[in-house]
């Protein structure tokens, strides 16, 4: 997809530090490239919440060692430990946001590419979130159904089995939360995470043009395009849109009927994001 170089631009790159550069006009730019510079192992909270929480970040919830650098060969990588008989992303795994500025200057089209490795011993249970898109906005997520003027959200998750799908916040959603857009093989079965397997996951999510059906949202697999729902609404007005991007890794679901009774992780690597306004 065409980028505007320079302008409007975000890209953000996990491989053994992060590194976000933001440029939303030509006289102004802001970079992080110290989240994680250190030795391997815990990745200490303040510098976290420093990091993530000093430019329209609203949220950052890692604690108690559940964010780690791993060393592996030559490269590193980050890893999510989400220990047993935890739910919810203030106690499970990580939830990190990132806004990509005002909210009167929202993104139309965005896209995540990252890298995933559920652990040998992984018990996927009911399932948990994975990184995606929102409005930063009051509706659009936790049984907030979309109005077309309060929020929206589209984030990936896993299921049960590894079954992996687009939870989306739409307005023509069937009930009060979102709707499970399941990513598929190429004979149409429902695709499955192997545990222990690298796989690089990207997620492309257009708005509507207010008063008509043609926002998307759209997923690849290892390259290969595995959901395409075209026809979505997410809002009425030009002034909602895109403007967060959400780092998850954590089971629920928000009861304990999400948690599992044995301590697992998930990897992540080269995790990549950009817009177009």
């Amino acid at each position: 997809m065409p980028v505007r170089v320079l302008s409007k631009y975000i890209v953000v790159y996990l491989i053994g530090f992060l590194l976000i550069s933001v440029n939303s006009n030509s006289s102004s730019a802001a970079t992080w490239n110290d989240w994680v510079a250190g030795p391997n192992g815990k990745v200490n909270s303040s510098s976290l919440k420093k990091r993530w929480g000093n430019y329209g970040g609203y949220g950052v919830w890692s604690s108690g060692g559940r964010l780690n650098v791993i060393q592996a060969g030559s490269a590193r990588h980050y890893r999510v430990n989400i220990w047993a008989n935890t739910y919810g992303y203030k106690n499970c795994g990580i939830s990190l946001n990132r806004t990509f500025g005002p909210k009167n200057n929202p993104a139309t089209k965005a896209t995540v590419e990252y890298r995933i490795r559920f652990s040998s011993n992984f018990n996927f249970g009911k399932g948990g979130k994975l990184p995606g898109f929102g409005s930063n906005t009051s509706g659009g997520y936790g049984g907030r159904k979309p109005t077309g003027t309060n929020g929206w959200s589209s984030r990936n998750m896993w299921l049960s089995g590894g079954r992996l799908t687009f939870y989306c916040y739409h307005m023509d959603m069937p009930g009060k939360y979102g709707q499970h857009l399941f990513w598929k093989n190429s004979n149409g079965s429902d695709f499955k995470f192997r545990k222990n397997v690298w796989y690089t996951i990207k997620h492309e999510v257009k708005m509507n043009t207010p008063g008509k059906k043609d926002g998307y949202v759209k997923g690849w697999i290892n390259g290969r395009l595995a959901l395409n729902r075209q026809n979505l609404r997410f809002r009425t007005t030009s002034s909602l849109g895109i403007n967060r991007l959400n780092v998850g890794a954590w089971r629920g679901g928000n009861d304990r009927s999400w948690a599992v009774g044995t301590s697992n992780y998930i990897d992540l690597d080269n995790i990549k994001t950009w817009w177009n306004r």
